[in-house]
């Protein structure tokens, strides 16, 4: 099976870059399960995802998202201290605004071009 998701965790800040491919449904739930994982092991985490090389999601695997992130909000509440969606592309930057703003994620996040500007946050 492919690995659709990198993870580099250094302290307590979460690198997740992605491989430029739509990943099967059981690719993006193995996906899920390493970072719920590296959740569940962490005291507090600041999640960096790096969404430039990342296809759009099928359907199917938005809605795997949209249950995980329910099934999961305790989790990402108590655990994650900010997600930051890092896009060079103005536009996935403006529709990732869109999406968090018609579903709130249950933790701080940002949207940001690079990761400058994300170091800048902390």
């Amino acid at each position: 099976m492919r690995i659709y998701g990198q993870f580099n965790q250094i302290e307590n800040r979460l690198y997740v870059s992605y491989h430029a491919f739509e990943p099967t449904l059981e690719e993006y739930k193995a996906y899920l399960e390493i970072q719920e994982d590296y959740f569940k092991k962490a005291d507090t985490l600041y999640v960096f995802y790096h969404t430039s090389l990342s296809n759009y999601l099928s359907a199917e695997n938005r809605a795997v998202r949209s249950k995980w992130i329910n099934q999961n909000k305790d989790l990402v509440k108590t655990k994650v201290k900010m997600m930051v969606f890092i896009s060079p592309s103005m536009a996935v930057r403006l529709a990732l605004k869109i999406i968090l703003a018609l579903s709130p994620l249950p933790c701080p996040n940002q949207v940001v071009q690079c990761k400058d500007d994300a170091d800048k946050l902390f």
